[in-house]
């Protein structure tokens, strides 16, 4: 399945790329690493991310990073609409699809 990353999602990445970057070097490369094989997985196996309640949306959660990306299947393919910090307020990524 095709998998596509929202302007918004490319951005909460790219920032959150940064700041790893900014703790160690080569530690943001690492952190897209993880970040890109979770997308693989996300378009290799969509249906076996849960729901999150209440919405259409699904969350993919990183294993070494604590982030989490929400997707949402639209028209046979996974948008990626936010790359989030797995601590931070639910509201954030809580949007009606």
């Amino acid at each position: 399945m095709k998998v596509e990353l929202l302007p918004e999602a490319i951005d909460e990445l790219l920032a959150a790329r940064d700041h790893f970057e900014g703790e160690r070097e080569g530690l943001g490369t690492e952190f897209l690493k993880e970040m890109r094989e979770l997308q693989r997985q996300i378009g290799l196996r969509p249906l076996r991310f849960p729901l999150i309640q209440g919405t259409q949306s699904r969350r993919a959660l990183g294993k070494r990073f604590p982030y989490l990306m929400v997707f949402t299947l639209v028209e046979g393919r996974a948008q990626i609409t936010t790359v989030s910090h797995q601590h931070r307020e639910p509201a954030h990524w809580k949007r009606p699809s």
